[in-house]
């Protein structure tokens, strides 16, 4: 499942990407799309978790990023050590993941001022 970020809009539940000519999204033309993977996970309310979420734990918020070294989905590894990934060690992140259970707040497209927050908490 996909969504994409296009026209200062947020495309959701994305049947079919057709990427020629700018870009296409369920008949929708798309000018330079952002395209973002849904995780595979909720947050404690059910929302479904994307790339580029920014997501609250307690009083840190954290963005959802893929880690192409590790091939694996990565929030706040450093303080929470969340990573979900393929294969065996698949169970650890997810459980991980509900122990935490966080809350989706915004994305990097909608809401680029808490980026700002995310930058100064880590400093």
């Amino acid at each position: 499942m996909y969504r994409a970020y296009s026209n200062n809009k947020m495309y959701y539940n994305l049947d079919y990407i057709t990427m020629t000519g700018g870009g296409l999204a369920n008949g929708t033309p798309l000018i330079r799309p952002v395209l973002m993977q849904h995780i595979g996970v909720v947050d404690k309310s059910g929302k479904k978790v994307y790339a580029d979420d920014f997501v609250r734990f307690g009083d840190r918020i954290e963005i959802v990023e893929y880690d192409l070294e590790t091939a694996q989905w990565s929030i706040c590894a450093d303080l929470c050590g969340i990573r979900l990934m393929e294969g065996s060690n698949k169970r650890r992140g997810y459980e991980k993941w509900k122990l935490n259970y966080p809350e989706v707040v915004g994305n990097k497209w909608e809401n680029p001022e808490l980026l700002d927050k995310i930058r100064k908490a880590s400093f």
